[in-house]
C-alpha cells in the first residue's frame, strides 16, 4: 500500500511531529531543563486570554490554567486502599475534605496522619484539582492524607483559609486513632499557597498549645509576602506562571 494514496493523513502526521518536536524546545531555560509536562504548562499559562469566573469576584483566571486543571483529571492516578470525603466543623462553616488511606498498610501498624492544602495562590484550587497529587503522596509516604477544601479568597477574605486549616489539623489530631493512624504523627503539608498555610498551622499550633505537629513538607513555598526582593524571585519573576506584576 502506497503512502502517497493518503496524502492529508501524511501531512497531519508531519504536522503532529513537527508539533512535538517544537514543544520539547520549551524545555530548555537559562536556568536548566524544565520536565515536558511542567514546561507544556507553563508555555499554556503565558497565554493572557482570560475569564471572570464569576462576575462579582474582582480576579481572572487564564482559559489555559482551566483547561490544564480540567485535563489533569483525565490523567493515570495512583490507586490507594480508601477515599472518603468527610465534613469538618470549622469556625460557622462545615469544611469539605477528603481521606486517603494508602494501600499495603500492616493491619498492626498505625501510619502518620499528613494534612494537606492545596496550592491556587489562596484564590484558586481544590481537592479535586489536586486529586492525584495526593493519591499519589498516600501511596509515596504511606500516610493517610486528608486533603482540605478551604475557602477561597476574595470571596472568603483572610483569616478565613486559616481558620479552615487550623480547624483541619485539630481535627485531624482528635480524630487520628479513628482514621486508624498515629496521633503522635501528625503532619502539615501544601504546596505554594498551600505551604504557607502549613507553615502558619505549624505555628499557630505551637504558639496556641494546639496539636503536636510532628513534621512540615513545603513545596516550593509563599513563605514571605513582605515584599522582599529575594534574589531567587527575581531570577524566576516571569515566564515560570508567575510575575513580579
Amino acid at each position: 500500500m502506497k503512502i502517497t494514496k493518503y496524502p492529508k493523513t501524511l501531512a497531519l502526521l508531519v504536522i503532529v511531529v513537527a508539533a512535538i518536536a517544537y514543544s520539547y524546545s520549551w524545555t530548555y531555560t537559562p536556568h536548566g531543563r524544565l520536565d515536558y509536562r511542567a514546561a507544556t504548562s507553563l508555555h499554556l499559562l503565558s497565554f493572557e486570554t482570560t475569564i471572570k469566573p464569576d462576575p462579582k469576584l474582582d480576579f481572572e483566571l487564564t482559559l489555559p490554567v482551566n483547561l490544564i486543571y480540567a485535563l489533569s483529571g483525565m490523567l493515570p492516578k495512583d490507586e490507594v486502599a480508601k477515599v472518603q470525603e468527610v465534613s469538618i466543623p470549622g469556625d460557622g462553616v462545615q469544611i469539605p475534605a477528603r481521606v486517603y488511606w494508602p494501600k499495603g498498610t500492616a493491619a498492626d501498624t498505625k501510619p502518620p496522619v499528613l494534612v494537606y492544602y492545596h496550592g491556587g495562590g489562596f484564590v484558586v484550587g481544590s481537592v479535586d484539582i489536586f486529586d492525584a497529587l495526593t493519591r499519589s503522596l498516600a501511596e509515596t509516604t504511606g500516610a493517610i492524607v486528608v486533603s482540605v477544601d478551604y475557602r477561597l479568597a476574595p470571596g472568603s477574605p483572610y483569616p478565613a483559609a486559616v481558620n479552615d486549616c487550623y480547624a483541619a489539623v485539630q481535627w485531624a489530631a482528635a480524630h487520628a486513632e479513628e482514621l486508624g493512624g498515629d496521633s503522635a504523627k501528625l503532619i502539615v503539608a501544601g504546596d505554594s499557597a498551600g505551604g504557607n498555610l502549613a507553615a502558619v498551622v505549624a505555628l499557630k499550633a505551637k504558639n496556641e498549645h494546639g496539636p503536636a505537629i510532628a513534621a512540615q513538607i513545603l513545596y516550593y513555598t509563599v513563605a514571605d509576602l513582605s515584599g522582599k526582593p529575594y534574589a531567587s524571585a527575581k531570577k524566576f519573576m516571569d515566564g515560570y506562571g508567575l510575575s513580579s506584576q
